[in-house]
């Protein structure tokens, strides 16, 4: 929905699990955009310049060379494989891979805001799951903390209070209740089996 809600997410995951402070070059970015003849989202094109090269979170976006070109990794090249080898529509740009699926933004689709959902998109089916790409980027980092921290417990390293500090620094951060209800629910599982 917004660059500060995008802010937010990367600052709950600099805290919990660090994180670096690189920025990628506007260039770069506005070199890829015109690779792939589309202008990118305000929150995406935000998230490439100021938390892509930081990130834990295995979103695709544009990484560089130690010489300044883009990597055959960036957003750039796996779109380009998708549109020539299955029929990724023109609109879309790759930002995520699951087995079975891919996650693109539809950039043909913009709100007043500027910003695009994130659609599930296999070339039989298209489906949109998040409505734009901060929504993406949050659950994106609140699995990859989930998993830093089942990692923990699997060791029997987790403890109640940590669980219950991440859960308060995701209100803190102004993050939506409906995330904070779900997150007690998965957590109140996660500390009922692991947490000592």
């Amino acid at each position: 929905m917004s660059i500060e809600r995008l802010i937010k997410a990367f600052e709950l995951e600099k805290r919990i699990l660090g994180a670096g402070d690189k920025k990628c070059p506007l260039s770069a970015i506005q070199a890829a955009e015109e690779e792939l003849e589309m202008v990118f989202p305000p929150t995406y094109r935000y998230y490439l310049e100021h938390i892509h090269l930081n990130t834990h979170t295995p979103i695709f976006g544009v990484e560089l060379t130690e010489d300044g070109r883009l990597k055959e990794t960036s957003s750039v090249f796996v779109t380009y494989d998708l549109r020539n080898y299955e029929d990724l529509p023109d609109e879309y740009v790759l930002i995520g891979q699951e087995s079975d699926f891919q996650h693109v933004l539809d950039t043909s689709q913009v709100n007043e805001a500027g910003e695009s959902p994130v659609i599930s998109w296999h070339e039989e089916h298209q489906q949109v799951v998040y409505p734009d790409f901060d929504c993406f980027y949050l659950e994106r980092v609140d699995g990859e903390i989930y998993n830093a921290m089942c990692d923990k417990a699997e060791e029997h390293k987790l403890s109640k209070e940590e669980v219950l500090a991440y859960i308060q620094l995701h209100g803190d951060l102004g993050l939506p209740s409906a995330e904070q209800r779900f997150l007690r629910v998965n957590w109140d599982s996660l500390l009922n089996y692991y947490a000592k």
